[in-house]
């Protein structure tokens, strides 16, 4: 019986076709998968940046409003010498404002605690001028330097 030789030469460029075949096919998928999970990784880096500056922008908004009603009930506090409202506003300041103007403010409020509203006008001015140059509104690098956690975290 004659034994016939098979030749490896047409099933190695069969092999090597199906090969080529195969990732033809593969290769958009598989590019598709990389460029989705990319996609996907960068539009989670956008939201979270998103939502570290709004978190930013609500804290100097917040961080405004506080102040601005510290300002407006002491002010009136000391005009008219009714404080009902200036202890609201007295205890959230202090999350916002610098620690070294913290004895102006216990200053002011051991008047009202003492009943003597009217002298703390001088230490109520001095704080007016204080916090005038620290740009309230504004998102600048000199935040209060307090050892909490009340403000938002540099990127």
């Amino acid at each position: 019986m004659p034994t016939e030789q098979v030749s490896t030469g047409l099933d190695l460029s069969l092999v090597i076709a199906i090969a080529a075949l195969v990732l033809s096919a593969l290769s958009p998928l598989i590019s598709a998968l990389i460029s989705g999970l990319f996609q996907i990784k960068e539009k989670t880096l956008e939201i979270s940046a998103k939502q570290r500056e709004q978190e930013r922008d609500f804290y100097y908004r917040h961080r405004a409003e506080v102040i601005e009603r510290y300002i407006s009930t002491a002010g009136q506090a000391i005009l008219s010498g009714r404080y009902y409202d200036f202890g609201n506003s007295m205890g959230e300041i202090y999350f916002y404002v610098d620690e070294s103007l913290w004895p102006l403010l216990d200053n002011i409020a051991e008047c009202f605690h003492n009943d003597k509203w009217f002298m703390a006008k001088g230490d109520f001015i001095k704080l007016c001028k204080e916090l005038s140059s620290t740009e309230i509104r504004t998102q600048n690098k000199e935040q209060p330097q307090h050892t909490d956690t009340h403000q938002p975290k540099e990127i």
